[in-house]
């Protein structure tokens, strides 16, 4: 069954051992050098970095990765600069080899940096970025072709399927989220998210258009995601055409009604994958494949091991209590696209000095601001799990300053697509006394009751 559908998709065996110089990549890759080097650029010039990553006090690390260090400021910047630097390199195509790896390793230790900045974009980012690493996309439109064209290694057929499976999987799991996603359904998602770009670019609608309006875009959301990864594969020309008909104004309508960054023109790159194999050979972007059955066993079990990750893990909040779009148990490391807006009404954090009897000394009102940055403090409400480390930091803080017997607490409001403002965590409980387990629910994460959730 599965070796049937993969032959319809084009998918085989051969296929994937094909060679061939494959210009398709090569766009791509100077796209998603372009779309770096954009990222880089703010960081490196525009204070973005040092305000990222410099400026706070407290970083909030990935669950089981805080063994990643955080380097002193003036080496930080350098991999910032060292980032835009390599991107540029790597969407000319100089150095390739080399500025592929730099990419994709300043990319990934920034990426790493702070879970504040977690973007399931900037995950797609780093995936394309390594598989990059292991590519032949500096084979041509590339001035390592032009220097020197006789070292030029062809594309391996896994090449090609490989970036369309990440592109793939970021639209169809989209469309899975949407569909687990009670507000998505019931239209509060995009209600919550057009209200806030429609009071940015000032639109006003009547109540009627705008129910219509985003009830239209809930329903094409959800159709397009599902539909999408296998309409672009076809192997019916028309089909794919419509696939790029619809995909060019939904992702470019993303970028400026939206405001998500660069990840809508990323993927307008990717188009260059799903360039039909008449079109390629037409404007000569891909030659005849000349075919490699051979595919070495340890790259069948790598790619093998990667695709089934992919598919596997970013499904594993279904088994954890809870509605990961409140709780954010299970987010990690998934595709979940615009799931709606989630507010911090209010957040104060406290240190209480407690006796040897257990009677209380003296209490402490924390001011955020002189240990996080804006975008660490909204982690406090976005990432409920993240709470108890950041108040271990501040119960050593205070024990640094002579305080004994400390608890930390937090009075913490999260309102969800424009519900009412409830606690995810109770304000009673002795945060930095808590544990966190990554693989079930943490019963002091507090559920949300109603509509859901």
């Amino acid at each position: 069954m599965l070796k049937l559908l993969l032959a319809k998709l084009g998918i085989s065996s051969v296929s994937w051992g094909q060679k061939t110089v494959d210009k398709r990549i090569a766009l791509f890759r100077i796209f998603f050098g372009a779309v770096l080097a954009y990222f880089f650029a703010e960081l490196a010039f525009t204070g973005k970095g040092v305000h990222h990553y410099v400026d706070p006090i407290y970083l909030f690390r990935y669950p089981g990765l805080d063994w990643i260090p955080v380097l002193p400021d003036h080496l930080l910047m350098s991999v910032i600069y060292g980032g835009f630097a390599a991107s540029v390199l790597f969407a000319i195509g100089a150095f390739f080899r080399y500025s592929a790896a730099l990419l994709s390793v300043c990319f990934i230790y920034t990426f790493l940096l702070d879970i504040s900045y977690w973007n399931n974009h900037y995950y797609f980012y780093a995936l394309v970025s390594l598989v990059f690493v292991f590519s032949n996309a500096g084979n041509s439109l590339s001035v390592d072709h032009l220097l020197n064209p006789s070292n030029s290694k062809p594309n391996r057929g896994w090449e090609l399927w490989l970036f369309r499976f990440i592109v793939g999987v970021v639209f169809f799991y989209g469309g899975i989220s949407k569909i687990s996603n009670p507000d998505w359904l019931n239209n509060g998602s995009v209600s919550a998210i057009f209200t806030g770009s429609f009071n940015r670019l000032g639109i006003e609608l009547s109540a009627e258009a705008f129910q219509k309006i985003t009830w239209f875009v809930s329903v094409f959301g959800l159709v397009f995601d599902l539909l999408v990864p296998f309409a672009l594969i076809s192997s019916k020309p028309w089909v794919r055409l419509i696939a790029f008909v619809c995909f060019i104004p939904f992702n470019l309508a993303n970028a400026f009604l939206l405001r998500i960054g660069t990840f809508p023109f990323a993927l307008l790159g990717s188009l260059a994958l799903y360039i039909h194999p008449c079109w390629a050979k037409k404007c000569k972007l891909s030659a005849k494949s000349e075919v490699h059955s051979n595919l070495p066993k340890f790259t069948k079990t790598i790619i093998s091991a990667f695709v089934i990750w992919q598919l596997i893990f970013p499904l594993r909040h279904w088994l954890i209590e809870g509605n990961m779009f409140w709780t954010s148990e299970g987010k990690l490391y998934g595709w979940f696209m615009m799931s709606g807006s989630l507010q911090v009404a209010s957040q104060d954090m406290y240190l209480t000095e407690y006796s040897n009897e257990g009677e209380v000394i003296t209490t402490h009102h924390v001011d955020l601001k002189n240990f996080l940055g804006t975008e660490q403090m909204r982690t406090l409400g976005h990432w409920p799990f993240l709470t108890p480390e950041f108040a271990r930091f501040m119960k050593t803080e205070a024990e640094l300053a002579g305080m004994q017997n400390v608890k930390v607490t937090a009075d913490i409001l999260v309102s969800r697509n424009r519900r009412k403002a409830r606690h995810m965590v109770s304000p009673k409980l002795d945060l930095a006394a808590l544990k966190r387990n990554p693989w079930t629910h943490d019963p002091w994460i507090l559920l949300y009751a109603e509509e859901g959730y």
